[in-house]
């Protein structure tokens, strides 16, 4: 489904040159569950963003489907840590809005906004605004004004990042019970290494010391992911690498 491709990027100002990676090369597979992880600065967000189509890579493609991306896409839904939501837009017209740009009128709008708001548990909150809603609840009208423009990807920037552990915990859930419905390909930049851990089929620990894939993690458990001894494993696996990152001069 998406193939990155020798990436390079690099941010140019006041003469010098910073380098966020360099020569990054990996796949996703159609329907994979993929997270990224990796210390601060080694670029998570913007690799996720270059995919997305809202940044240019410094040399290096991104692929989706053997096609170059070269902008924005309606086959790549992007969910950030705020929720982008409209905040003069109900909860279902921010999902109308979402069908809108898919080329859905009429009747139909407000039958398929309820079947989105139905999948994320939020029909009743259908005619509340963004400021009625607690930070869980913005996130899961993310999620379904995503899912409304039936992306073939989500691409998603910690998007439980400022939610409490508990709701943290029962979106992660929901998200898994998204993906197992639909089999999107998800692309998930988390700094949570339990989160990686719970959702992926991999996890790809980034590094900002060797400007690219410092190691790619196949999670090999069955679903759902549960703390078992390998998940503990696993978990000090991807820590261990992530520290010394940290504390390697």
């Amino acid at each position: 489904m998406i193939k990155v491709e020798n990436l390079n990027k690099i941010y140019s100002k006041n003469g010098r040159d910073l380098v966020v990676f360099e020569d990054l090369s990996f796949e996703v597979q159609t329907g994979e569950f993929l997270s990224l992880v990796g210390p601060t600065g080694c670029g998570k967000t913007t690799l996720l963003n270059i995919i997305a189509g809202l940044e240019r890579p410094t040399a290096g493609r991104v692929l989706i489907r053997d096609r170059e991306v070269n902008g924005p896409g309606l086959d790549r839904g992007l969910v950030f840590q705020e929720a982008p939501l409209f905040p003069w837009k109900t909860v279902s017209g921010n999902i109308e809005l979402a069908l809108k740009a898919k080329g859905i009128e009429g009747r139909n709008l407000r039958e398929l906004s309820r079947e989105f708001l139905e999948t994320v548990g939020l029909v009743k909150w259908a005619d509340y605004y963004p400021k009625e809603l607690s930070g869980g609840m913005k996130q899961k009208v993310a999620l379904a004004k995503a899912l409304a423009q039936d992306p073939e990807i989500l691409l998603l920037d910690e998007p439980f990042g400022a939610l409490d552990a508990q709701t943290r915990m029962i979106m992660q859930e929901e998200l898994l019970k998204i993906w197992e419905r639909f089999r999107k390909t998800i692309l998930l930049v988390t700094h949570s290494i339990d989160e990686s851990i719970f959702l992926s089929d991999r996890v790809i620990v980034l590094s900002s010391r060797l400007k690219g894939a410092r190691e790619v993690i196949e999670v090999g458990l069955p679903r759902p992911h549960l703390p078992t001894e390998k998940f503990w494993k696993l978990r000090t696996q991807i820590w261990e690498i992530i520290r010394d990152e940290v504390l390697e001069p």
